[in-house]
């Protein structure tokens, strides 16, 4: 009786292949999900931010943000600018989504969504009026 390899281990090339498609399936599914917000951008951070705090404040807890956006004048105040922690993407499932409106240098609100690709839902929010927060927050920003 002769012994045979099994089928996996005689085709180095289609072993190789395997392996490829695996890793590429790994990673594409991590990037379906993800957007390349800064590591210090986590729920715990994001909570830890109050209003009135100087956008440096804000810089320092959550890093430095990817854009410097005004803000209409009529809603916010004159000089009003937006720091945004994200990049919009395209064709992924779902990232997450925040900005920190500052007027005057300092935080008069927080919004933050997470983007569907059909929709986007918010997820937590500090203003005035209050601070909220829903289930999918802690999911959104790990």
């Amino acid at each position: 009786m002769e012994y045979r390899l099994p089928e996996f281990g005689m085709n180095p090339w289609r072993n190789a292949i395997r392996v490829l498609l695996v890793l590429s399936g790994v990673a594409g599914a991590g990037c379906f999900t993800q957007s390349n917000i800064p590591y210090s951008v986590t729920a715990a951070n994001i909570r830890r931010v109050e209003l009135g705090m100087s956008g440096e404040q804000v810089k320092q807890l959550l890093g430095t943000p990817v854009s410097l956006e005004p803000r209409d004048s009529r809603y916010y105040g004159n000089g009003a600018e937006s720091l945004v922690y994200f990049h919009r993407l395209e064709g992924l499932w779902h990232y997450p989504m925040i900005w920190v409106h500052l007027s005057g240098n300092r935080v008069i609100e927080v919004y933050a969504k997470r983007h569907n690709t059909w929709d986007s839902v918010g997820v937590y929010g500090i203003n005035a009026k209050g601070r909220w927060e829903s289930p999918l927050f802690a999911e959104t920003f790990p």
